[in-house]
């Protein structure tokens, strides 16, 4: 694709650096690039979101002989899952911590000097490797603070509404 001269090697690809200082002076750079059209779809493929647990139908209207709802295409009753299950939220919070590390570790290969311990094939799976890296974020000693920057900054660089990462955002840096 070419647009006005334009072409997709040198594309619109933002690159941007974010600061981010210490009170007793000390400052760290971070080169973060926007995410790609997709991104989101690989994340989703790589760790799958958890589906909420199937408990039971959903209760009719209190027709007598049709005790639940039934769907109108498949006549077959209606499923009700429960969202508010402790294990689903509990890995869904999770699984979206994970791809939102994945977004910042895609992000920040713009950065040459960002190099992380762990390395892929080091890990059986990629939740594994999400999960060290995310580690690896907490003991070079960023605070919740500094992902929660982190993490509006790539979001600023890759056009992405403030809805579009509020529930991922909201898992990553869980309340104290």
């Amino acid at each position: 694709m070419k647009i006005k001269g334009m072409d997709s090697e040198n594309g619109f690809v933002e690159v941007g650096v974010l600061p981010i200082e210490r009170r007793d002076g000390r400052k760290v750079e971070l080169s973060m690039r926007s995410l790609p059209l997709g991104f989101t779809d690989v994340c989703e493929e790589k760790i799958p979101s958890p589906a909420p647990p199937a408990e039971g139908f959903v209760r009719g209207a209190g027709k007598k002989g049709k005790p639940f709802l039934r769907d109108p295409d498949t006549g077959k009753p209606v499923v009700f899952y429960n969202e508010k299950d402790l294990k689903y939220v509990a890995r869904k919070r999770e699984v979206n911590r994970l791809h939102t590390t994945m977004m910042l570790v895609e992000s920040l290969k713009a950065d040459p000097g960002v190099d992380f311990d762990v390395k892929r094939e080091d890990c059986k799976t990629n939740e594994e490797y999400y999960s060290r890296i995310w580690e690896e974020f907490g003991e070079f000693g960023f605070s919740i603070g500094d992902l929660g920057v982190i993490v509006d900054f790539m979001q600023e660089i890759s056009n992405i509404s403030p809805s579009d990462l509020k529930e991922a955002r909201e898992d990553f840096l869980p309340e104290e």
